[in-house]
């Protein structure tokens, strides 16, 4: 039996998108009802009162930053894989992004290659938990207490993750988190900022009081409607029966948008505006967009609060589809998963990620023949995109993260039967290891 599954799900429902657009469409209310009770939610969660929502992570990170008051030319470790604009939420405080080579093992930094990246002018270790996977922190948290650098976490892609009985996102001086599409707690957009550092918070606070301003009602009702249209795309039964074949039919008439990287390049370009909030087109910035330079306002938090609500029931159904995994492949694939994913007590699964170190493209293409769209890395390289030129270092293993990576299907709305038809399908597929 044939059977399709969408490479990207969202995690919000669409009647909660549906009530979130009327909404828009027919109250002017001011209130800040929803953002507080998130605040609150968000507090119970993480056990930390200063908590600030605005409209995307990249502010969030800009304005930490600027917060510490660091010297011009300090640096900043990150991961070459990410979003373009963490570069820009870096080199508009001044400041100077250097990449820490990575490890296929953990999806995270390469322990053994932090120090060697250490300089006199470091002053900060951003740790990104790519997939919901969470790395052995203990080793990162000495480095930084040893050489006195401070600790930013994202946890876009990992809202309640724990280790060592203590919530990501309260590991180091402060947290971001991103709300948009697809993420476990998503809203039209949004970020979070967490900061446990109190020396942060007055400077911190100035710059979110002094600097953002409300959305524009237009905007927010676009992004809504484009959300409700993907959300539909998407779902079990139109993506099975309409998009997934309009998916083939591109990639059949136009197999160069897809395979060539300057076509498609070119093809997205289309599709995005220049100026679109969303845009993650590599760009070295000026400056951040207006658009970006605003707050979360009551509709957005609704929709966030949603997510939050079903966010503990979802991490358990992942986990339990991690398991599956984890006790049903064969031994040649469970051999190719990274040492990280094994924690499902700790990771929360965004992706499950598998190494394909042999036949990638094959093993990709038997997949989507068996209705199976298996997603890869759909961040960049930072490191070697010509827009970054002036940052760029050669990275092997991180390419080989990058390149070498596959994540097989795991979201709350697929059923432990699916999962297994999924594991059915990869133990048929043999090759030389």
């Amino acid at each position: 039996m044939i059977f399709k599954a969408p490479r990207h799900m969202l995690y919000l429902k669409i009647i909660p998108l549906i009530k979130s657009f009327l909404k828009l469409l027919f109250s002017s209310s001011k209130k800040e009802f929803y953002c507080n009770k998130l605040k609150e939610n968000f507090t119970k969660i993480y056990g930390i009162r200063d908590i600030y929502f605005l409209s995307t992570w990249r502010i969030g990170l800009f304005f930490i930053l600027k917060s510490f008051k660091f010297d011009e030319g300090s640096e900043v470790l990150i991961t070459s894989i990410g979003i373009p604009d963490k570069i820009n939420s870096i080199n508009l405080t001044g400041l100077k992004p250097v990449y820490v080579e990575m490890d296929i093992e953990n999806h995270n930094f390469n322990i053994n290659q932090i120090e060697k990246k250490i300089t006199n002018k470091t002053r900060v270790i951003h740790i990104t938990y790519l997939s919901g996977i969470i790395p052995e922190l203990e080793s990162i948290i000495e480095i930084a207490k040893k050489y006195n650098l401070k600790i930013i976490e994202d946890i876009s892609q990992a809202y309640g993750a724990n280790y060592n009985g203590k919530k990501i996102g309260t590991i180091g001086d402060a947290s971001i988190g991103s709300f948009s599409l697809g993420k476990t707690v998503s809203a039209n957009g949004g970020g979070v900022v967490i900061i446990k550092n109190k020396s942060l918070i007055a400077p911190f606070e100035k710059l979110f009081n002094d600097t953002l301003k409300r959305p524009s009602k237009k905007f927010l009702i676009k992004l809504n409607f484009n959300q409700i249209v993907i959300s539909l795309l998407t779902s079990k039964f139109i993506f099975s029966f309409i998009t997934y074949y309009i998916f083939k039919m591109v990639k059949y008439f136009s197999p160069e948008t897809f395979s060539d990287p300057e076509m498609k390049n070119k093809f997205f370009k289309r599709l995005i505006n220049d100026k679109n909030y969303y845009k993650n087109i590599p760009v070295l910035r000026d400056a951040f967009p207006a658009e970006m330079l605003t707050c979360m306002i009551d509709s957005e938090a609704q929709l966030c609060l949603s997510s939050v609500d079903s966010l503990e029931k979802n991490i358990n159904t992942i986990r339990k589809q991690a398991k599956l995994y984890l006790t049903n492949l064969n031994k040649k694939f469970l051999s190719n998963l990274p040492n990280c994913s094994l924690k499902v007590e700790q990771n929360v699964y965004w992706h499950f990620p598998i190494n394909i170190n042999k036949n990638y493209d094959l093993f990709r293409d038997y997949l989507f023949k068996n209705g199976i769209d298996c997603v890869s890395y759909g961040l960049p390289l930072n490191n070697e995109l010509k827009e970054f030129e002036i940052f760029k270092e050669p990275l092997i293993e991180s390419n080989r993260v990058k390149n070498k990576t596959l994540f097989l299907p795991i979201h709350p709305n697929y059923s432990s039967k699916f999962i297994k038809k999924v594991v059915h399908i990869v133990n048929n597929f043999a090759y030389e290891i």
